[in-house]
C-alpha cells in the first residue's frame, strides 16, 4: 500500500521554498540591477563589484538548486499531484535561468554577455510567473 503524503510536511516545504526564494530574490536584486545597469552602459562595475556579485549569485544558485531538489522530493497530496509536477518543472526552469544568468558574467574579465544575461532574465521571469500560478492553484485546492 502506498504511503499517503503528509499535508503538514508538504505545506511546510512549499512555504519554505517560497519564503527563501523571496528572501534571496530581495538580497540579489541590487546586484542584478547593478549588472543590468552595466549592460545598458549606465554603470561601470569594478573588480570588487564583480567579486561581490559572484559570491551572492553563487549563494542564490546553491539555494535555488536545494529548493528545486526539495520540491522534487516532497510527496504531494494526491489532489495536487499534477499541479505539483508543473510547479517542480517551473521552479527547475527558474533555477536554470539563474544558472544561465550567473554564467553570463565573466568574473575574471569583468564583463557581461548581454544577450545571455537578458535571455536568463526572461527565462526567470516566465518561470517565476508559472511558479506563482501553480502555488496559487495548489493553495486554492488544499485550502
Amino acid at each position: 500500500m502506498a504511503k499517503r503524503a503528509n499535508l503538514g510536511i508538504y505545506m511546510r516545504t512549499l512555504s519554505q521554498v517560497i519564503d527563501t526564494t523571496e528572501q534571496m530574490g530581495e538580497r540579489l536584486n541590487p546586484y542584478f540591477e547593478d549588472v543590468k545597469a552595466q549592460t545598458q552602459g549606465q554603470k561601470e562595475l569594478t573588480a570588487e563589484d564583480f567579486a561581490t556579485i559572484q559570491k551572492n549569485f553563487h549563494d542564490g544558485v546553491v539555494l535555488y538548486e536545494a529548493n528545486a531538489k526539495g520540491l522534487a522530493e516532497v510527496q504531494a497530496p494526491i489532489q495536487v499531484i499534477g499541479m505539483h509536477k508543473l510547479l517542480v518543472a517551473a521552479y527547475r526552469d527558474f533555477y536554470q535561468g539563474c544558472v544561465q544568468m550567473d554564467a553570463s558574467l565573466d568574473y575574471q574579465a569583468h564583463n557581461v554577455d548581454q544577450a545571455t544575461f537578458e535571455a536568463a532574465e526572461d527565462q526567470q521571469t516566465q518561470a517565476m510567473d508559472k511558479v506563482s500560478s501553480q502555488v496559487q492553484r495548489i493553495l486554492r485546492k488544499l485550502m
